[in-house]
């Protein structure tokens, strides 16, 4: 049985590298006592994956894993196991059965949104910065990119500004290199709300696809 689990991180637990995050995770799915599928050889390990690696500092309230059991296990028996298990800071959202057919959810990923909790001097600067429509930045790489081709939407609200962001193993954007272009140097709170596929009108979450 394909299982799909959808988590939140706030507080210290955003600090936590994406390595760590997998050492956190097997060792609350053993704790659990939830029967899940491993890998062969000497030294076997839980076959599990992320949707998505999350950069260090940032929150999210949208971040997704994947695994498998050895045999059908009751959805909201596994989530409140699960839930169990967490650390301060880091929560269990909701879980569901996947298509044991489809693609993996890091495969799925083509979007990604974000509040950026900051200023009103630099909502004014997005503003000004985003209004052609078309503007180069520097990447995380120190590659110019064309950051207006992957703002698929921006939403200035009273404190904070909404961004939906392209994120794909083609091309992506993060959100942190588009504040540097934006505000150098300043500090803002960036959190990401939630993961998408499809594209278009066809958008949709991740947790879309439990079944």
């Amino acid at each position: 049985m394909r299982i799909g689990v959808r988590f939140s991180r706030n507080g210290m637990s955003r600090f936590v590298s994406h390595l760590d995050m997998q050492r956190f995770f097997s060792r609350a799915i053993r704790r659990s006592g939830i029967e899940v599928q491993y890998s062969q050889g000497f030294n076997p390990h839980i076959i599990m994956s992320f949707a998505q690696a999350l950069a260090v500092g940032l929150e999210t309230k949208g971040d997704y894993l994947e695994f498998n059991t050895v045999n059908d296990e009751d959805i909201s028996s596994v989530r409140e196991r699960l839930s169990l298990q967490m650390s301060s800071g880091i929560d269990i959202i909701t879980a569901g059965m996947l298509d044991p057919k489809g693609k993996k959810l890091m495969a799925c990923v083509e979007a990604a949104s974000y509040s950026v909790y900051c200023s009103d001097d630099i909502k004014e600067r997005f503003a000004a910065l985003t209004e052609g429509g078309s503007y180069i930045i520097k990447n995380k790489k120190g590659h110019d990119v064309d950051a207006g081709q992957m703002i698929l939407s921006s939403d200035i609200m009273t404190d904070r500004i909404d961004l939906m962001l392209v994120l794909s193993s083609k091309m992506s954007l993060s959100p942190f290199s588009l504040f540097d272009a934006v505000a150098p140097g300043e500090s803002v709170r960036i959190v990401r709300n939630d993961l998408y596929t499809g594209s278009g009108t066809d958008i949709i979450s991740l947790s879309g696809l439990f079944l």
